[in-house]
């Protein structure tokens, strides 16, 4: 039998007579008038070849074909249902890796939160951690990436999914025994006369920064941000840095957190992915457990988002 040649519409009333073995309690239960359903009988009697029900006394009786077809009709019936539902979803049940673009700290500051809450909840699912370059774009929308943490730039963003609001201020970091690390504040002008480091934004991602480097003594790529901090103790140097890796830094070396004065604007990062996986369920758990930790360790705006507020824009 072709299915084509079917009308589909017919297998609840199929369904309903072999369950009730009545015209008029079929008719009943699906809210049908006992001439409809009358003649979807008469059809499905020209379709299947067989009377399906045929009087016997004054009521009527399934045949042995109608027999046969009532368990196999009701699970045709269940799986179509299932089908076309929403999937139940259960964190505990999934198995399957999520690949995640973000710079090498910001992978230290969500992994710290995130793989415990996995093993907790979702032991079957792995997060990997791949550096932000170039080709983060494409590969989200390839599917080659699952998400990335970035910034909002949108020549990048363009086409993606994103969850924005999180900000992050610059700050300057240096050893405990620098002389800029006294007063724990600095301005832009007083960092020019001292060695900095700082982040190779401009060559990375083919910008022009709009910056004075001529202090600048080494650059670092935005892949090997961890280092900076680091780096800057040990070669006596200054470093300006996102507020979380500084603050992150200091809980792990003899490091000092100076504000910056006259700091610019502060950098918003945002959370984003294929418009391809808005619907998908496990999906959406990861990145609801990464904007819950995202909104513990960056600045919000004055509208608190976090996941149980969870609204996700389209650039």
């Amino acid at each position: 039998m072709n299915l084509r040649s079917v009308d589909l519409n017919l297998l609840p009333i199929l369904q309903a007579l072999l369950r009730e073995g009545s015209v008029t309690a079929a008719a009943a239960s699906l809210g049908l008038s006992q001439s409809a359903t009358s003649h979807a009988l008469t059809r499905l009697r020209h379709v299947l070849r067989d009377p399906l029900l045929v009087k016997v006394g004054r009521g009527m009786k399934l045949t042995p074909r109608a027999e046969r077809l009532r368990e196999s009709v009701n699970a045709s019936c269940d799986a179509i249902i299932q089908a076309l539902s929403q999937e139940s979803f259960h964190p505990a049940e999934i198995v399957r890796s999520f690949k995640i673009a973000t710079p090498d700290y910001s992978a230290l500051i969500v992994g710290k939160t995130l793989l415990p809450q996995l093993r907790m909840a979702a032991p079957g699912v792995s997060v990997r951690f791949s550096d932000v370059g170039l080709s983060t774009r494409q590969q989200i929308l390839d599917g080659s990436l699952d998400m990335a943490l970035i910034a909002r730039i949108p020549s990048i963003c363009e086409g993606l999914s994103i969850h924005g609001g999180f900000f992050e201020q610059k700050i300057c970091v240096a050893g405990l025994d620098h002389p800029i690390a006294a007063n724990g504040r600095v301005t832009l002008a007083e960092l020019a006369r001292h060695g900095r480091l700082n982040i190779d934004f401009a060559s990375y991602l083919l910008l022009d920064s709009g910056e004075d480097q001529a202090a600048e003594q080494i650059r670092v790529a935005p892949s090997h941000l961890l280092v900076l901090p680091f780096m800057a103790v040990e070669t006596g140097s200054v470093a300006v840095v996102g507020r979380a890796l500084g603050l992150l830094a200091a809980r792990y070396a003899p490091i000092r957190v100076i504000e910056l004065d006259d700091c610019a604007e502060p950098t918003e990062i945002c959370l984003a992915w294929s418009p391809a996986n808005d619907a998908d369920p496990a999906h959406r758990w990861l990145r609801e457990q990464l904007i819950d930790i995202m909104a513990q360790n960056f600045e919000l705006t004055s509208k608190q988002v976090t996941a149980s507020s969870l609204r996700e824009n389209r650039t």
